[in-house]
């Protein structure tokens, strides 16, 4: 029986440690960068899916709001486009790429 027990102790030891669950904001960036390169490749729903994932990962992060805002923007789909540079107005009022947006969608804001 002891002989087990030392056995299973050792297998125990063995066993790698749990992984630390991945850092929200590290996951979003790397999402964020993951949909300019799926846009890139003609796969704008798919980038679209990773801009909505990173933001329920970091949803106070204006940029992300901005890309995706972008994004919409690229695609033609005006109301999208709004509503989502109006989530990164909200967050931070002087983003730069959110009022570029807006700017060309016939939106103004400062």
């Amino acid at each position: 029986m002891s002989a087990a027990l030392v056995l299973v102790g050792a297998i125990l030891l063995q066993a790698p440690a749990p992984a630390e669950p991945p850092d929200p904001v590290g996951e979003a960036y790397f999402l964020f960068l993951q949909s300019r390169r799926l846009e890139d490749d003609g796969k704008v729903p798919e980038a679209i899916a990773a801009l909505r994932r990173a933001i329920a990962l970091v949803p106070k992060a204006a940029e992300i709001h901005a890309e995706l805002a972008g994004v919409f923007a690229r695609e033609g789909r005006a109301a999208e486009s709004v509503a989502a540079a109006e989530a990164a107005i909200a967050l931070e009022p002087r983003n730069r790429e959110t009022n570029r947006t807006l700017h060309r969608s016939g939106e103004f804001a400062l």
